[in-house]
């Protein structure tokens, strides 16, 4: 596909960029479409993806933990939000507005700490070292977080029902979830199960190959 655009746009030598992108799209087509089907089987599309958009406007600024291959991403991503959104869905119901109200605060003053420990959180493709650049994005992270903690305590005075306390409840729970995965703990984790998932691929094609002997 990247050689046809790039022989129909006459820039052969981009093929690779071209590549990349339609790599970039195709993989965001599959993932979504993959979460679409589980979680209408599971009955949380709606929860899980208020979950799964407020954490991604999150890590846009913040960066975050990545495996180092899109299919552990695309599956643990797929475990983890589907997840949350079962866990939100059944938690909602035991929640009264006054603890959603303390748990808003209790997870702000987790995110600013956060925030101010390890924001911007370094991937292979973002390493930002210029101090201004990362007082912008600490900065733009800290107005995003506060801006969002006041919007929630605001619906939360004028919305108290059970849905939109669920979709409240969500918000909170993506961001949450994307201030754990800046940590260095989370990182180390990522690591470990990557290097686990490394051993088994690695053992397996060792078992193949002496079976193909």
């Amino acid at each position: 596909m990247a050689n046809k655009l790039a022989e129909i746009l006459d820039e052969p030598e981009k093929k690779n960029i071209w590549a990349y992108g339609a790599e970039i799209i195709l993989g965001a087509f599959i993932k979504f479409a993959l979460f679409m089907v589980f979680s209408i089987l599971l009955d949380v599309f709606p929860t899980a993806l208020v979950i799964i958009a407020s954490s991604a406007v999150f890590r846009v600024i913040s960066g975050g933990v990545h495996f180092s291959t899109y299919y552990r991403c695309l599956t643990i991503s797929l475990v983890t939000f589907i997840s949350l959104g079962l866990l939100v869905e059944n938690l909602v119901a035991f929640i009264s507005s006054q603890q959603f109200l303390l748990l808003c605060l209790l997870v702000l003053i987790f995110l600013v700490f956060v925030i101010l420990k390890w924001v911007p959180a370094p991937n292979e493709n973002r390493v930002i070292t210029c101090p201004k650049r990362i007082n912008k994005f600490k900065n733009y992270s800290l107005l995003l977080v506060s801006s969002i903690t006041i919007g929630l305590l605001g619906l939360t005075y004028f919305f108290v029902d059970y849905q939109n306390l669920k979709f409240l409840l969500a918000i909170l729970v993506g961001f949450f979830w994307q201030g754990l995965t800046i940590t260095p703990l989370a990182y180390r984790i990522f690591h470990k199960i990557d290097l686990i998932l490394d051993k088994a691929m690695l053992k397996g094609g060792k078992e193949n190959a002496k079976e193909n002997c």
